[in-house]
């Protein structure tokens, strides 16, 4: 059922926070500063496949990292 979206209602900071903590690790490894800055205000929570746009926004920063 790869073709399913599952739309979730998440906390946007805790989720930015979450893959921000898996990439940092990547950042570290190579020595990169990496610290995310909010440059707009965003709203607290969002209704979003959560699956997805986690896997969508690690692979950006690992390919940005690498």
């Amino acid at each position: 059922n790869s073709g399913l979206y599952i739309v979730v209602i998440v906390h946007l900071d805790s989720f930015i926070q979450g893959i921000y903590a898996i990439c940092k690790v990547n950042a570290d490894k190579k020595n990169l500063p990496f610290q995310p800055t909010m440059l707009t205000s965003l709203p607290e929570y969002v209704a979003v496949d959560g699956k997805r746009l986690r896997q969508i926004l690690i692979n950006l920063l690992k390919n940005a990292i690498s």
